[in-house]
């Protein structure tokens, strides 16, 4: 449901940047997909936490949601088909 810059772009890197040190050194992160995209891309949703937590069920209560922290911070927007 989000929709970043191209990966070649000023702001496509940002983003990226923000990911890699957003995610770059936890310990659990859960992906869930559902389908593949037109360009037959995954889409996915990411949460995760910077704690070692091992639960699948308590990362996803206690997770940070990457896609809609990309969102608040401008490096994304919402996409809806």
């Amino acid at each position: 449901g989000i929709d970043t810059p191209e990966m070649d772009t000023a702001e496509g890197r940002r983003a990226k940047d923000y990911v890699v040190n957003a995610i770059g050194n936890v310990k659990r992160i859960i992906v869930s997909t559902t389908k593949v995209d037109k360009y037959d891309r995954y889409l996915a949703d990411i949460l995760y936490v910077e704690e070692d937590v091992a639960d699948v069920y308590e990362i996803a209560k206690k997770g940070t949601y990457l896609n809609r922290q990309l969102i608040s911070d401008g490096l994304a927007e919402r996409y809806v088909e």
